[in-house]
């Protein structure tokens, strides 16, 4: 018998200038002004108020099988053909606010110059408003008025410290229309029907539900989503669940957010065979491979594991090989062999569950020859993805620690995964290496390294694609949460922190893929995004390179700090941003070490998510 616990706190790409990608557009829109200057139209609105707003709506062609554009694309609109112009509405209502064509209220309030779709950064250029055919069932789970989308999760305990909420039965499908409960009580382990209260992944679901299907450009659709709780163990469990699914609900797409037994590649890749478009980045990277194989079905926000390994491997070339050890040894820094050249070991997981993390190892250990690196030794860890494990009785963490203190290690690079008999074994026979973490959305949050030996882990920093967060107030998934549901819990706003990318790629997806929703118009629409820099710390580089199906293009580094206390937060350890979480595409890291340096620099929110397994005592 088992537990399982979600607790919680609290390559180088194209360079394609604007200027390459909008030409289409500035050349459209000038003929369009030619003719509408020249000949009557019921498109030629009065120009009485100069303030007049150009804008982007979706006008659907009229003939019955119109090609794929792409001149607009840029815009979020991967199949609009018309530029249409609008009047701002009269006073008193602010001049920012976008009409619709010919004076049709808007349907969407737009932020931002240029317009975006919502207060995020990175939402897609505005669609305020839509009138015309959509034209009906479109794809599998597609229809005129709705979108099916299945949200796939594993049943677990889920919820803060005493507070866990056991998740409904293995194999229960609960209808997120559907009316809503009273939240279910913490009791863990019992579970309740679904029928009698909301558990937190549902009052999750509803709120989240509502805030995306106001706030982002379906074209008359409604995103229609279900949930389902999954007791899958095995690869073979994943894909009779996938099966299950589709026969049941036949949806549009699935979001992959089971994140405690592993085989999302096999469920994902089940689910594409059968035609359905899958998102997921609860357990991080996969593959490239995995997205590639059933392109255009598979998509991921966070980078797959080859992007991944390249903003690992660029790291340690620039900002790690080139200099002596810095951080060695309690306390840091101090005495031999600080100032010597560094040694390295490896550690990783051989866990089978986790494809992901096993080819970010292999990929980086291919490519540390490009700075000079080679391992003196490397040890590996069976089972990866715990917090506590009951399966590991530590002595992987103490062989390990052993024969790198016997190899004369200074530089432990900790590629990818979770585990903590590693820095408790350290600290037993007081060897204390630097750690530097190759982050994976587990290992570099505060909740999961405050769960490490903090005297050894006060010598780890990390290379991290997480994005900077700070108060879980702020986040975009608390406030998109909130305003889906203003009374709803914390705790479920939490969980809605950490989901929030996989349901705001699935809109934003729908919104560029114009009102003939397909696989290959999302494609298209996700492809026309032009390539870009982060301008802050909190809105990452988000576009796609061709043949490329994940989202995200860029990191930032840190180093842990067990007394540093994380932003609305009371416990003490938090992960520290250097330059306040400035991000950097691959291979454009600046030279020189900077973690440890700056004891000013904030600390991150992000939690991150822990998984426990263990046996129940015995009796």
């Amino acid at each position: 018998m088992r537990r399982l616990v979600r607790d919680s706190p609290c390559t180088v790409g194209r360079k394609r200038h604007w200027s390459r990608a909008y030409p289409p557009l500035l050349l459209l829109a000038v003929a369009f002004v030619a003719v509408v200057w020249m000949l009557p139209s019921s498109l030629n609105l009065p120009q009485s108020n100069p303030s007049t707003v150009l804008e982007y709506a979706p006008v659907p062609p009229q003939d019955k099988n119109p090609p794929v554009q792409s001149n607009l694309s840029t815009l979020g609109l991967a199949s609009s053909r018309t530029l249409a112009a609008g009047r701002p509405s009269p006073p008193p209502a602010p001049p920012n606010i976008l009409r619709g064509i010919g004076g049709n209220p808007k349907q969407f309030q737009c932020y931002g110059n240029p317009p975006r779709q919502t207060e995020d950064p990175s939402s897609p250029p505005c669609v305020p408003f839509f009138q015309g055919d959509n034209f009906g069932a479109t794809y599998q789970g597609v229809t005129k008025s709705q979108i099916t989308v299945l949200v796939y999760m594993d049943i677990a305990g889920y919820g803060s410290g005493t507070g866990l909420e056991t998740s409904p039965p293995n194999g229960t499908y609960i209808d997120i229309d559907g009316p809503p409960h009273p939240a279910c009580p913490a009791d863990y382990p019992n579970p309740h029907s679904p029928s009698e209260c909301d558990h937190i992944k549902i009052r999750e679901l509803r709120a989240l539900s509502r805030y995306f299907n106001s706030r982002f450009q379906t074209y008359g659709r409604h995103i229609h989503y279900w949930a389902y709780f999954s007791g899958a163990t095995t690869a073979a469990a994943r894909r009779g669940d996938a099966g299950a699914n589709v026969e049941r609900l036949h949806p549009f797409a699935v979001i992959d957010n089971a994140v405690f037994d592993g085989f999302n590649a096999e469920y994902d890749t089940a689910m594409n065979q059968l035609g359905v478009l899958s998102f997921g980045s609860a357990v991080g990277s996969l593959p490239g491979d995995v997205y590639r194989s059933h392109a255009p079905l598979s998509w991921g926000f966070y980078p797959d594991v080859e992007h991944w390994a390249a903003m690992y491997t660029t790291y340690l070339c620039a900002k790690v090989a080139p200099f002596p050890v810095r951080h060695f040894g309690n306390p840091q820094g101090v005495g031999a062999p600080n100032g010597q050249k560094r040694k390295y070991g490896l550690w990783y997981t051989t866990d089978a569950s986790r494809p992901g993390v096993r080819l970010f190892a292999k990929l980086v250990k291919q490519n540390l020859r490009q700075c000079g690196i080679t391992p003196a030794t490397e040890r590996t860890y069976a089972v990866d993805g715990y917090i506590q494990n009951s399966k590991d009785n530590g002595s992987d963490g103490a062989q390990a620690a052993a024969d790198f203190q016997s190899k004369g290690v200074t530089t432990v690079l900790y590629l990818g995964g979770m585990e903590t008999s590693l820095s408790k074994a350290f600290d037993t026979i007081r060897y204390y290496p630097e750690i530097v973490v190759g982050g994976s959305l587990n290992n570099d949050g505060n909740t999961g390294s405050g769960f490490q030996n903090q005297t050894a882990w006060a010598n780890a920093w990390d290379m991290t694609f997480h994005i900077r967060e700070d108060r879980l107030e702020n986040s975009p998934g608390y406030r998109a949460y909130k305003e889906g549901n203003p009374n709803g819990d914390d705790n479920a706003g939490f969980y809605a922190q950490q989901d929030y990318r996989d349901h705001f790629m699935l809109a934003e997806g729908i919104q560029v893929a114009g009102p003939r929703l397909t696989a290959s118009s999302m494609s298209d629409g996700f492809h026309a995004i032009p390539e870009h820099s982060s301008n802050d710390p909190f809105s990452p580089a988000l576009y796609f390179d061709p043949n490329d199906y994940t989202a995200m293009k860029d990191a930032q580094e840190g180093w842990w700090d067990p007394n540093g206390t994380p932003p609305g937060g009371s416990k003490p350890g938090c992960w520290r941003l250097v330059r306040a979480g400035r991000r950097f595409p691959i291979g454009q890291w600046p030279r020189g070490e900077d973690a440890f340096r700056n004891p000013a620099d904030p600390c991150t929110g992000y939690a991150g998510g822990i998984s426990i397994q263990e046996s129940p005592p015995q009796t």
